[in-house]
């Protein structure tokens, strides 16, 4: 049986087969991440914003952020290196002194 769906399946795109199911089957084409931010549905669900950043300017990005352990964060830019170095050394139980000898040191940015 898989032969002959896979067979079926090669008939058409991924693209193609989202347009016929559409409505019909729950499903969607994987997408490249460059395509993902212009999807009707991703739209339709406010996934999407405009960011600033200080060296390349305005980009897009996801609003819902990944959930990395350290508390809630609102949607934001990309950090710059070392932006973030002192909050995240310290949510790990690094003090300010020993944050301040590994940057000297340069094991941080």
């Amino acid at each position: 049986m898989r032969p002959l769906i896979a067979k079926g399946l090669m008939q058409r795109t991924a693209l193609e087969w989202e347009a016929l199911m559409l409505s019909e089957v729950p499903s969607i084409a994987v997408r490249g991440i460059a395509d993902i931010f212009d999807h009707p549905q991703v739209l339709a669900e406010g996934l999407v914003t405009e960011l600033e950043h200080p060296r390349i300017g305005k980009y897009r990005a996801m609003t819902k952020a990944v959930k990395m352990g350290i508390g809630d964060k609102p949607t934001r830019r990309a950090p710059m290196l070392g932006e973030h170095t002192n909050e995240v050394l310290a949510y790990f139980g690094f003090q300010q002194d020993e944050i301040a000898t590994l940057r000297e040191k340069g094991a941080a940015a």
